[in-house]
């Protein structure tokens, strides 16, 4: 029996989408020859794929499958003979049923595609929707760019018509078709397109409808030069009143067309965007998009400006681990990461300072350097190059190949034999080395040859002094105080094992990977063993080796020593201010 001979006999059966689902492979080729087989079947009257997927149910107990299923659909559908109010009421249903999944709307470029075969199917959709808007809205986007396809005169009118509309659905979808209509990559936006949406923005009280007008005037107007200042204009007319939803739009135009926006509406969209409520979590994820575009081209400038901004403005709400793709940006950009690190440590701000550390959080492994932008430093006073040094090691002092780095390139600021000179090479021996006399002292011991006079002679001193300094602690002997009893460091490892044990829960949590892993838990031994079984049911024993794995750390020695001093110095260092 064939393929064929099956999918009629589950039709028949009411089994039709079991079958498909059973019958649909991995393999291209045969889901394309299925997709034909369905699409034959179809047109000859054998089945009625309409009425099948009408059944198709979605929701978290289908899983997967659901969407395995509608794509099916999806693929045969322009291919399909099949009565538009039909098609029309099942392809919303799917639609919906998809939920808040963002796979939701493929369904609807597979209506497009089968209403754009002939205008006849696009005229009894439109009349199907304007007959029940409440229940097809969704699909007069599609219906109307694959109309304006077939004749973009008429539909360009239906869309105007629309947008004018007394049913608000509808006003909001015809709204968002005139900005997707495919004739204006051709002959940019007619005037009486550009008055339509100029009267939405202007008279529309929906905040939606108020949304799509952002959306189409922005797209419109990277197309038409001319037209521009006055779609401009109703973009912030439509801001002015369309609240959170508008600026959201707003927040989706700057962060996914930032190269074709023109300068003027760029400058719009950074004032109102500004605005942003740090609750709005999606709004605040499209801004980052579009900072991180900013960073990447020749307007880091604007970009970096627009994120100090918003950082400003809600610094004791919003830090900027909120955007992830310009702290990437500017981390992996070693000449903007110096510039970022200068700018925002001078300015002394915590929220900013604060975002430096961000910047340059990684694991020890993968250290970053930091070198100072002297661009910025140009014609500055020793006491500020002081102050930038000291701002430095109480934001990265936990970072100490960030910080030691840094106070290197400052050091290449200041003359020879100056007081600078020697301030700085102060703060270099305390408190970096005498904390890190490890990996600070072996990274200044691997650049120390490279560098020039007067550096290099500086760097060299402070290694001496820490030398001394080791030397010195040595030679004190065994001192009561720095010993404490069993019972005390017994208490101190208890405490550390279970600061330790959260700590690696809250990883582990966080972890994609271990969320979908089975894990064991093994008490001693060298290898571990299972068992696994073969595609006949026979079972393989299987042996994996142990080996260690382990990472290195290095604690400050003055967090030891001197806790609390340590702390303090650290505290004044980031909450001190220059003298205006």
């Amino acid at each position: 029996m064939s393929d064929r001979d099956d999918l009629v006999r589950a039709y028949r059966a009411g089994q039709l989408l079991e079958a498909i689902r059973a019958a649909r492979s991995p393999d291209l080729g045969e889901r394309k020859a299925l997709a034909s087989d369905l699409a034959a079947l179809h047109n000859e009257g054998m089945i009625d794929l309409i009425r099948a997927f009408s059944e198709l149910r979605g929701g978290s107990e289908s899983g997967p499958s659901f969407f395995l299923l509608r794509h099916v659909l999806e693929e045969v559908l322009p291919e399909l003979e099949a009565p538009v109010p039909e098609t029309a009421r099942c392809v919303q249903r799917l639609y919906r049923e998809a939920g808040t999944d963002m796979a939701a709307g493929t369904i609807l470029d597979a209506f497009l595609e089968f209403c754009s075969k002939r205008v006849d199917r696009v005229e009894a959709a439109l009349a199907e929707i304007e007959a029940a808007p409440e229940d097809l809205a969704d699909l007069l986007v599609p219906v109307l760019i694959a109309g304006a396809r077939i004749d973009p005169a008429s539909y360009t009118s239906e869309a105007i018509r629309l947008a004018g509309h007394s049913n608000v659905e509808l006003r909001r979808r015809a709204l968002f078709a005139i900005g997707r209509l495919d004739q204006w990559q051709a002959t940019g936006p007619i005037e009486k397109v550009v008055a339509v949406v100029e009267r939405a923005a202007r008279d529309e009280e929906d905040v939606h409808a108020l949304a799509c007008v952002v959306k189409s005037a922005s797209t419109l107007a990277a197309l038409d030069s001319g037209s521009e200042p006055r779609l401009v204009s109703a973009i912030a007319e439509a801001l002015s009143k369309g609240g959170e939803v508008a600026l959201h739009a707003a927040s989706e135009v700057f962060g996914f067309r930032t190269s074709r926006l023109s300068p003027d509406l760029l400058a719009l969209l950074l004032e109102r965007l500004a605005q942003v409520k740090i609750a709005n979590k999606c709004t605040l994820e499209n801004i980052d998009y579009g900072i991180a575009h900013l960073l990447k081209e020749k307007e880091d400038s604007r970009g970096l400006a627009f994120l100090e901004v918003i950082l400003l403005a809600n610094p004791a709400d919003l830090k900027l681990a909120a955007f992830d793709d310009s702290v990437r940006t500017i981390r992996d950009t070693p000449s903007l990461r110096s510039r970022v690190a200068t700018r925002w440590l001078l300015s002394g701000e915590s929220v900013l300072c604060e975002g430096v550390e961000t910047i340059l959080d990684l694991p020890l492994e993968h250290s970053l350097e930091v070198e100072v932008d002297r661009g910025l430093l140009a014609g500055a006073e020793p006491n500020r190059i002081v102050f930038l040094a000291r701002k430095a090691i109480g934001y990265l002092f936990h970072k100490p190949i960030a910080a030691t780095s840094f106070l290197v390139s400052l050091l290449g600021r200041a003359p020879a034999d100056s007081p600078l000179l020697g301030e700085l090479e102060r703060l270099l021996f305390n408190p970096l080395l005498i904390n890190y006399s490890g990996m600070a002292s072996e990274y200044l011991a691997g650049r120390v040859e490279s560098e020039e006079e007067p550096v290099k002679s500086a760097i060299q001193r402070a290694l001496a002094a820490l030398e001394s300094y080791i030397d010195g602690l040595k030679k004190v002997g065994n001192l009561p105080a720095l010993h404490p009893s069993l019972e005390h460091r017994e208490a101190y490892q208890r405490h550390f094992a279970g600061e330790m044990t959260r700590s690696l829960k809250e990883a582990q949590a966080e972890s994609v990977f271990l969320q979908h892993v089975h894990r064991s838990v093994l008490l001693y031994g060298r290898k571990a063993i299972h068992h696994a079984f073969g595609p006949e049911g026979e079972i393989s024993r299987m042996e994996t080796h142990l080996g260690q794995v382990g990472t290195q750390i290095e604690v400050p020695r003055l967090s030891l020593l001197d806790p609390q001093g340590l702390d303090y110095m650290l505290r004044v260092f980031r909450h001190e201010r220059m003298e205006s």
